[in-house]
């Protein structure tokens, strides 16, 4: 949650938003683990699955981060861009003002990612999967928008990261073949002493989601698309 006060202002709209914006971090892909360097699994960023029989390993990817085209990709909801949301993320100030004002602005993100036990590009049901690896890290942005001229303002830029690894054993039943690795606490946010500017690319379509490809690595063999990105 981010308070902040304003004195007096004389626009005729002031809007204070947050702009969430999504950066991959290469990861590393251990013995047969994923990376963001070739494997990763993650949300609207990557995240590689490893599984049985072979290092193959499935992931959600990001190509134009991955190969390095954009800085940054936006992680709004897709419909309030670029905006992360559109209730609690933002908050307007209808100018003039006759005192100081104060308000928070607040956002929530929750990981719901789903994986699948099997091969993705298998006809077969039976579990293999062994490892999820997800690694990604975060910029938030509070901005000030004159919303009569668009000029932006950013008054405060946060950093935090998502890591997690869980090790997974197909053979045993269900409930009891995911072992959550390191780290066990996540890392906290970090507000910057100095603000960041926003990339472009933060700052358009399309969002993570849209981006995001589902891919599948085998050990031996041409990569496979298994989920194209919705928007091309």
């Amino acid at each position: 949650m981010f308070s902040r006060s304003f004195s007096p202002c004389h626009l005729s709209s002031f809007t204070v938003n947050q702009v969430f914006s999504n950066v991959t971090l290469p990861t590393l892909l251990l013995s047969q683990s994923f990376v963001h360097h070739r494997s990763t699994f993650s949300r609207p960023c990557s995240s590689p699955c490893s599984f049985s029989s072979s290092p193959s390993r499935s992931s959600w990817e990001l190509p134009d981060l991955l190969e390095g085209k954009i800085q940054a990709i936006s992680d709004s909801d897709g419909v309030n861009y670029p905006w992360y949301g559109n209730t609690t993320e933002t908050f307007t100030l209808v100018g003039p003002t006759k005192k100081e004002s104060k308000f928070s602005v607040s956002m929530n993100d929750n990981f719901y990612p789903s994986v699948t036990w099997a091969v993705p590009v298998s006809d077969s049901n039976v579990a293999k999967l062994t490892r999820i690896h997800r690694d990604q890290s975060f910029t938030t942005w509070l901005v000030a928008t004159n919303t009569g001229t668009g000029e932006m303002v950013v008054l405060q830029t946060i950093k935090w990261r998502m890591k997690l690894c869980i090790e997974v054993n197909p053979q045993r039943p269900l409930g009891q073949r995911a072992r959550l690795a390191e780290p066990s606490a996540q890392e906290q946010p970090t507000v910057l002493p100095k603000n960041e500017p926003i990339p472009a690319s933060a700052l358009v379509k399309p969002n993570a989601n849209d981006a995001q490809v589902l891919m599948w690595r085998p050990k031996e063999g041409r990569p496979l698309v298994v989920i194209p990105p919705k928007h091309r």
